[in-house]
């Protein structure tokens, strides 16, 4: 029971979780076809702020 509680929990901060971050992207105006475009920016970016 304890296993179910914990994994419900898990879930249900995920799934909140998801919703914030659903909710900041339609304020950025970010949509799903910008997403890979803005990981490898930030790849990019990481990797000369490590050099």
């Amino acid at each position: 029971m304890r296993e179910a509680l914990d994994r419900y929990l898990v879930e249900c901060e995920w799934g909140e979780l998801v919703q914030y971050g659903e909710k900041q992207a339609r304020e950025q105006g970010i949509g799903p076809e910008d997403v890979a475009r803005l990981v490898e920016e930030y790849r990019v970016e990481a990797q000369s702020s490590q050099a």
